[in-house]
């Protein structure tokens, strides 16, 4: 077994930026989820026949999608600069 390195048994606490990107990632992954499940209950619902469909299992994709996209990107956005961040303190600390 690998042994710890640390002294304590307590976790480290989450930063700040890792529980944004946390967030980031849920939402963008809940948005995309919901978006792409309503567009499938509607293409099915279109194909057993029903004619009556609520407006917004159609509509929720075409606002959800492009959010989700925003979401991603923002959580792109966030990690390249926790990185470059690290990378800029490890280099320092040398």
């Amino acid at each position: 077994m690998a042994k710890r390195t640390s002294k304590s048994n307590t976790p480290e606490p989450i930063s700040t930026v890792q529980r944004i990107e946390n967030i980031l990632a849920y939402a963008a992954a809940g948005v995309i989820g919901v978006s792409l499940l309503s567009m499938f209950i509607a293409l099915v619902s279109k194909f057993l026949g029903v004619n009556e469909m609520p407006a917004i299992l159609a509509q929720l994709p075409l606002v959800g999608l492009p959010f989700g996209f925003i979401l991603v990107m923002s959580l792109l956005a966030v990690s390249i600069t926790r990185r470059s961040r690290e990378n800029r303190e490890g280099n320092q600390n040398k």
